[in-house]
């Protein structure tokens, strides 16, 4: 059975997003870094457990879901939320598509002994963030945006999650944010009643948990998996929009020359993609 989800002004959200065969959001730094545990995987599950007894403690006899802080009131609606999630999406697009363009950054990412490689890892976050771009605008979304900007290093050379405003350590630190904007945005949509919204966005959150996962991979981080909850960055979907201005007006980034990229077109992703 087919389940189809109300949107906004009557709209759907389709039980299964469509997803082209996939061939191969404080500024500046968007949020806390993924930082690679050094102990190994028995030292990372010991900090997993403890973390997830640190979450359990600070909340007892609650299985409710995440609200903002005391004092803390959203004012976001859900048209303001979808409309972040939108630039965000196509930020993200646009950093793949840049990426995957780069010929620094596709010369330097060797493909891996199974045949599918670092490149298809990229071309396939690539086509799932287009999808959400569909969804988004089908939702009625508003680009509000024609370009984006990012430091000239971030395409320069492929860097790791190490190496500050490489492609790698951009990829880590977007998907991070991105997640943290989900969760804030399913939170305040579930408090509003639109829970077939909210579920979207958690849906779409797994996606971007992914995407981060095999960054990680690319970089060679051990393990790649290494967060048991993931990042809550944010407590309103506002404070993520604001982690985006850096990259939607130039303004924010440390030193050193920007290099301004209009948003990558349907017609030029699926020409990679």
């Amino acid at each position: 059975m087919t389940l189809i989800n109300r949107g906004l002004d009557g709209l759907t959200v389709p039980d299964r997003a469509p997803v082209a065969p996939v061939a191969p959001w404080p500024p500046v730094l968007l949020t806390t870094p993924s930082k690679p545990i050094g102990v190994g995987r028995r030292g990372f599950l010991g900090v997993a457990f403890a973390s997830g007894a640190a979450v359990l403690a600070a909340t007892p006899g609650s299985l409710s879901a995440a609200s903002p802080p005391p004092g803390v009131s959203c004012v976001d609606s859900p048209r303001d939320l979808l409309d972040t999630a939108l630039a965000a999406e196509l930020l993200a697009a646009t950093f793949y598509y840049t990426g995957l363009t780069a010929p620094t950054i596709h010369a330097t990412t060797p493909p891996r002994a199974h045949g599918y490689g670092d490149i298809g890892f990229l071309r396939g976050a690539l086509t799932q963030e287009m999808a959400h771009v569909d969804t988004l605008r089908a939702l009625g979304a508003t680009q509000r945006a024609d370009r984006f900007y990012f430091p000239r290093s971030t395409f320069d050379h492929l860097g790791s999650t190490r190496d500050a405003w490489s492609f790698l350590w951009v990829l880590d630190h977007l998907e991070t944010a991105f997640v943290g904007a989900y969760l804030a945005a399913a939170a305040r949509l579930g408090a509003l009643g639109h829970n077939d919204l909210a579920l979207l966005a958690l849906r779409v959150l797994e996606v971007e948990c992914e995407h981060r996962t095999l960054g990680r991979v690319v970089a060679g981080d051990d393990p790649a998996d290494n967060v048991a909850f993931e990042v809550d960055s944010f407590a309103c979907g506002v404070d993520a929009a604001a982690a985006l201005t850096p990259y939607l007006t130039g303004r924010g980034f440390p030193g050193g020359p920007i290099v301004t990229i209009a948003i990558s077109t349907a017609a030029q992703i699926r020409a990679i993609a």
